[in-house]
């Protein structure tokens, strides 16, 4: 059946190109469920679902598995609480750097301001020494002014100038009382006299300024003693604490040493996973292992039976009519028909090629073989026969793989001969036979062409020939790398170990990022 073209943006952004398939299917289970569908696209687009099914388990039977998505979803986890601390760091450096600056900045820090306007020149200290004890205008001389001064009644009274000349009588006897007045007054106001008005007023002045400064030094050890850490109860030791748990709480989340950490329990996760499709792995590739066991154990035994060469011959014209009728060529089993030599059958059947080719009615002669007893010379003998007995231009000589000389690995050609080995249980041999198929196609063109024109340049056939020649001996390598990929179910591991480093590697990485913020809160502490 013609399968139905594939999305071709998918096959675009995958990198690799359409291919179209013409299978013949034989299973009887497989023929039922596909004639159970009536739409021949809903048919065609059911197997090919199927078989991408089937290439999905034989990809689980190698061994791979992807833990790209797991380790996808840990590095996006851990970025996100990257930005996450990132982002509160710098949020609570900025809120700390506000505060700081808001009370303590040299320029306009309230607390320098409240310090300036009471210690500096016209500051609030000085403003009230001067308007008590200063000169001219201080509550002191205004007192004196106003009692003892010149325009006081005490001395107008006293007045050498008054008209009644009371005050001239009283001089006499008021002179000495005056004096002492005088005495006791100077008195009050001399430092030297402990006891007088001036030095009780200056002890009293003096004691309410050390009460003030006092006060204010006890503010100013109240507010140092909040910034440091040398007090365990103050503001910087409380949030020093609080960055050191949040610290200490986030490195015990990304600690594998703790078993109740995030990263712990997100490890544990990851190995449960990974050691669950080991073992369904191991559990497929165990049954697959049985099943191709017991399939090799059919193919030996039916190898060892009487019907083994006529098995081949009929795998191989099967095979080749898939083939040809793919091509539009014309398949004709010829095993049991006499050919143009007489009472002779050599050539098990034959390929007429179709009416669109170049070379429409040319013949391909196909020859198979599962017998040891065949070297290339006797292959090269039969299937020259065979060719002429067939009234064929190009002859293939089948081998089976088991039973292939030592000069022919997969694939070889001899003029109009071609020599390939292949094996009906090993799909990767199915290259070796279609590769022989074109080249035959190609050998009858360049035949039917130089009958035309002898003047056609056949360059381009012989370097096409040339290439599926080297393509098909190649397929040698092919089968060694392919017995290799049993050995890719170590990679898991692999990736396993490669998920781990990496998330080590993010726990390092917020180590260092709590570190730098730590740092720039003890230098922020010290200036």
């Amino acid at each position: 059946m013609g399968l139905a073209e594939p999305a071709t943006d998918n096959l675009k952004s995958a990198g690799v190109r359409p291919l179209r398939l013409s299978l013949l299917v034989e299973d009887a289970d497989v023929v039922r469920e596909l004639n159970a569908l009536d739409n021949p696209q809903a048919r065609d687009e059911y197997a090919i679902g199927a078989l991408r099914i089937g290439v999905l388990a034989l990809r689980q039977v190698r061994g791979e598995f992807d833990v790209a998505g797991l380790r996808q979803e840990a590095e996006h986890l851990l970025a996100t609480l990257n930005t996450a601390l990132s982002n509160h760091r710098e949020s609570l450096l900025a809120e700390i750097k506000h505060a700081l600056t808001a009370y303590f900045d040299p320029s306009s820090g309230s607390f320098s301001e409240r310090v300036d306007r009471l210690v500096s020149k016209e500051g609030d200290l000085e403003k009230m020494l001067h308007r008590h004890v200063g000169a001219e205008d201080s509550e002191l001389v205004k007192t004196l002014v106003a009692h003892v001064g010149e325009h006081s009644p005490l001395l107008q009274r006293l007045s050498p100038t008054e008209s009644d000349g009371v005050i001239r009588q009283l001089e006499v006897t008021f002179a000495g009382e005056l004096d002492k007045q005088r005495t006791a007054i100077l008195a009050e106001f001399s430092l030297d006299n402990q006891g007088g008005a001036l030095s009780r007023f200056v002890q009293e002045v003096t004691a309410r300024n050390a009460t003030f400064s006092g006060e204010i030094g006890r503010q100013i050890d109240g507010i140092a003693a909040e910034f440091s850490l040398d007090n365990a109860g103050s503001a910087l030791s409380r949030l020093v604490r609080h960055v050191h748990e949040t610290e200490s709480t986030i490195t015990a989340q990304f600690s594998l040493d703790q078993d109740d950490s995030a990263l712990a329990r997100l490890q544990r996760t990851l190995l449960q996973k990974l050691s669950e499709e080991e073992k369904k792995n191991t559990e497929f590739r165990e049954q697959v292992l049985s099943a191709v066991k017991s399939a090799e154990a059919r193919r030996d035994e039916a190898a060892r039976g009487t019907q083994q060469g006529r098995d081949f011959e009929e795998d191989v014209f099967l095979f080749v009519e898939r083939e040809a009728i793919a091509c539009g060529d014309v398949p004709e089993r010829t095993t049991a028909a006499v050919g143009l030599i007489d009472r002779c059958k050599i050539g098990d059947c034959i390929i007429s090629l179709g009416p669109e080719r170049a070379a429409a009615g040319s013949r391909i002669a196909i020859e198979s073989k599962k017998d040891r007893s065949y070297d290339l010379a006797k292959a090269r003998r039969e299937i020259k026969q065979a060719r002429k007995n067939r009234g064929a231009e190009v002859g293939i000589f089948v081998f089976h793989s088991d039973c292939a000389p030592a000069p022919i690995s997969s694939f070889d050609r001899v003029g109009d001969d071609i020599f390939c080995s292949w094996d009906p249980t090993r799909p990767e041999c199915d290259v070796n036979l279609r590769a022989a198929l074109t080249v035959a196609s190609a050998l009858c063109t360049r035949a039917h062409l130089a009958k035309e024109a002898a003047s056609v340049d056949f360059d381009e056939f012989d370097r096409a020939i040339l290439d599926v020649e080297q393509a098909a001996n190649g397929l040698t390598d092919i089968e060694t790398w392919a017995k290799t990929i049993r050995s890719n179910g170590d990679k898991i591991l692999d990736r396993a170990t490669e998920a781990r480093a990496s998330l080590l590697q993010q726990v390092g990485f917020l180590k260092v990022k709590t570190a730098e913020a730590r740092s720039v809160l003890r230098a922020q502490q010290e200036s």
